[in-house]
């Protein structure tokens, strides 16, 4: 199978890294001007550009946040980490894309049609807004969103085609190269495809020229994956064997603290934690302790593991843990 692309945009993730979609009017804003306004805010005539204090004239309900770019790091990160179920070519794409190759995974899930259930499995339960891409090269994925239902891959004379009727007004381009491209009265991508190449670097710069060629699969445009998670295991053994659960409640504190940091140290975090309960009879039980929304906080986990203690029964003394 040759290479083929989905891009997952997060439009509102500035908005949405910290709590989600929101029914209520909310904006983003820097220096005093809306940067991102979500669709209620946008219903009530809010819109990007606009100074805050004609915002809430616009809306006397309006929720106002402070952009903050290491918050919307951190939530394109735990997408990306929670799409390598998918594939391991999971690519950041910031400042709220992620790019994954799916070419080389098809047969893994039975085919195109298995594959994109499985994403639009994910878009449903994931906590963000989000767009999905197709293309043949990454950025062809970028600028390929909202496709038509499809039950095979496109072959590359559709991909072409679909690439050829994008406006240039939408292309993700610094706006005075956009407005360059436009003086000679060019209005879609496809337009500029007959020119020869050298031509097009001459007029328009070598930049554009290499974006141009990465678009079309011309040229490559290798992009760096990240690593899967870290496991992280740790283990107390005690001096004594124990036969009270209430005394776990210490040494569980104790390894919650060194997962917490780890988890900071690599802006991670996790929906599930197993508990590994070492016996003297030779056994050992497990315990799983699952969360709703992904976490890194210890007293939240040592909250959980504790209630998900109160049902268990030991079958022996614990030798460890």
């Amino acid at each position: 199978m040759s290479a083929l692309w989905l891009a997952l945009h997060f439009p509102l993730l500035a908005l949405e890294a910290e709590h989600g979609p929101r029914p209520e009017p909310r904006v983003l804003v820097r220096a005093n001007r809306v940067l991102l306004a979500n669709p209620a805010a946008r219903a009530a005539g809010v819109e990007a550009g606009l100074r805050l204090g004609t915002a809430r004239a616009l809306c006397e309900t309006l929720e106002v946040h402070e952009a903050r770019a290491d918050q919307q790091h951190q939530a394109l990160l735990r997408e990306a980490r929670q799409l390598l179920a998918l594939t391991p070519q999971v690519c950041p794409a910031p400042p709220a894309t992620v790019l994954l190759e799916v070419g080389g995974c098809l047969k893994l899930f039975g085919g195109f049609k298995p594959l994109l259930a499985r994403v639009d499995r994910y878009r449903l339960h994931c906590p963000l807004t989000s767009r999905l891409g197709i293309g043949p090269t990454p950025l062809a994925a970028w600028h390929l969103t909202d496709p038509p239902p499809l039950d095979a891959p496109p072959e590359a004379a559709r991909f072409q085609a679909w690439l050829a009727d994008l406006p240039l007004a939408e292309l993700d381009l610094d706006e005075r190269l956009r407005r360059r491209l436009q003086a000679p009265g060019f209005r879609t991508l496809g337009e500029l495809f007959p020119l020869p190449r050298a031509a097009l670097g001459k007029r328009f710069g070598v930049d554009f020229l290499d974006w141009l060629q990465r678009l079309l699969g011309e040229q490559a445009d290798p992009r760096k994956p990240i690593s899967p998670p870290r496991p992280f295991r740790e283990r107390l053994d005690f001096d004594d064997p124990l036969d009270d659960l209430d005394r776990l409640s210490g040494p569980m504190g104790t390894l919650l603290a060194k997962l917490e940091d780890t988890l900071n140290r690599h802006q991670e975090s996790l929906v599930t934690l197993r508990w590994h309960l070492y016996l003297n009879n030779g056994h050992r039980d497990t315990l799983i302790v699952r969360r709703a929304r992904q976490g890194h906080d210890a007293a939240t986990w040592l909250d959980l593991s504790q209630r998900r203690l109160s049902h268990h029964e030991l079958s022996a003394p614990l030798l460890g843990l």
